[in-house]
C-alpha cells in the first residue's frame, strides 16, 4: 500500500489493517483516534506517522524503517518486526511497550520511550550516537 507524500489513513474509531505486502508511508499519517491492529510485510515510514490514541499492535515479519519518523501509541503498543531502523530522529513511544525486532537500530538520536513499563527483545541493539531508550 502506497501512502506516501502527505497521503492520510485516519480512522475515528478502530482501525484494523491487513496487508500482504509492505505499508509505503513516507512522509504519510496513518491514526486512529481508537484501537490500531496493522499487519504488513513491512514499514517504510521515512518521516511518516503512525499514531493510535487506543492500544496498537502492529506485527510486521520483515523489516520496520522509522528514520525521521514515529510510531506512537497514547495506550499500550506492542511492535513486532524482523529488523528495525529508529535512527535519524525515529520516535517509539508509547504508555507501555513491549518490542520484539532481529537487529534494532536506534542510533544518531533515535528515541524508544515509555511512560509505563517496557519489554525490549532484539538479536542486536545500537544505541550509539546519542540514541535513547527510556521506560518510567
Amino acid at each position: 500500500m502506497n501512502n506516501t507524500g502527505g497521503g492520510s489513513v485516519y480512522a475515528k474509531d478502530a482501525l484494523n489493517l491487513t496487508l500482504g505486502g509492505v505499508l509505503v508511508n513516507d512522509q504519510g499519517v496513518v491514526r486512529s483516534d481508537g484501537t490500531m491492529d496493522l499487519k504488513a510485510a513491512g514499514l517504510a515510514n521515512t518521516n511518516g506517522s503512525v499514531t493510535s490514541a487506543g492500544t496498537g499492535v502492529l506485527n510486521f515479519n520483515g523489516a520496520v524503517a522509522n528514520q525521521g519518523g514515529q510510531v506512537v501509541s497514547d495506550a499500550q503498543l506492542t511492535l513486532t518486526s524482523g529488523s528495525l531502523d529508529n535512527s535519524q530522529r525515529g520516535r517509539i513511544a508509547g504508555n507501555g511497550v513491549v518490542l520484539s525486532t532481529g537487529a534494532f537500530n536506534n542510533q544518531q538520536s533515535g528515541s524508544l520511550s515509555s511512560t509505563g513499563a517496557m519489554r525490549l527483545t532484539a538479536g542486536q541493539v545500537d544505541n550509539s550516537a546519542a540514541g535513547r531508550i527510556a521506560s518510567a
